[in-house]
């Protein structure tokens, strides 16, 4: 009996703990979700001394990724060809440029990333739009496309960002080319294949990074009164041949058109093209 009664304490005593830690645990996570939603305020309250307006949709909690060193893999590359060419022929033309054939296109693939691909055969036939077209040929070399919202998806020349891991590269793009009812030509720059080497920190989150644009906007003279879109990306820096930085940047659209900032400093950046 003694023992019943002395199990029946402890499990009272666990269950007490546990639920101090459950209160504590709930507490610390609605101190942290009102500290947020101040700091938001106050970060639309900045804004709004600037005269800048939030499109009401804007997500303030997006957070910059990683930025990342990648490299070209020929056999990873390889595979990406085959996706598009099928059974291929493939040649080293030197100077870090390869060169894949078969009877569906002709690709040239550059060290720097810079990719053309001539369509032949199936490939060149357009079936569907023009859009799906193309989202089909990315999909098929494993690309992962991203587009702005509001892209118009009818016109003869597509561009497309390349994504890596989920995120747009702002200066990686790949645009098709349409006439009739046949794609003539892909021009543009791609990302490599491979990472090596990832920063352990990530840049400034969406809050962060519109703070610094409000310094901007007051020391540089930016003019500003509505900022209607916000995206976390890279943008890629070929330093040697086959080999790239990718630099966390955020995408700023405004009533009066779009920049650029860095994630790590702030600073406004023009793209590498």
């Amino acid at each position: 009996m003694e023992t019943r009664q002395l199990e029946r304490i402890i499990l009272l005593i666990l269950l007490l703990v546990n639920a101090v830690l459950l209160g504590l645990l709930l507490g610390d996570r609605v101190t942290e979700a009102s500290a947020e939603r101040a700091r938001e305020e106050m970060l639309r309250q900045l804004l709004a001394d600037s005269g800048i307006e939030l499109a009401p949709d804007l997500d303030l909690g997006q957070v910059s990724p990683h930025g990342c060193t990648v490299v070209r893999d020929l056999e990873l590359e390889d595979q990406r060809m085959q996706g598009i060419l099928g059974e291929h022929v493939r040649a080293d033309e030197g100077g870090g440029i390869w060169y894949y054939g078969s009877e569906l296109g002709k690709i040239m693939m550059h060290g720097t990333g810079e990719l053309t691909i001539l369509p032949l055969g199936e490939t060149a036939e357009r079936r569907g739009s023009a859009w799906e077209q193309s989202l089909a040929l990315l999909r098929a070399s494993g690309l992962e496309p991203w587009t702005p919202p509001g892209q118009d998806p009818t016109g003869t020349d597509l561009p497309f960002c390349c994504c890596w891991n989920g995120s747009p590269v702002f200066n990686a793009v790949l645009t098709f080319s349409y006439a009739g009812d046949k794609l003539e030509l892909v021009t543009g720059t791609t990302v490599f294949h491979r990472e090596t080497a990832r920063s352990p920190v990530r840049g400034m989150d969406a809050v962060s990074i519109l703070t610094a644009f409000a310094a901007a906007v007051k020391n540089q003279g930016l003019i500003c009164s509505r900022l209607t879109e916000l995206t976390p990306g890279y943008e890629m820096s070929v330093g040697l041949s086959g080999e790239s930085a990718l630099e966390p940047v955020w995408r700023l659209v405004m009533d009066t058109g779009e920049c650029y900032l860095s994630a790590e400093t702030g600073q406004i950046v023009r793209l590498q093209v």
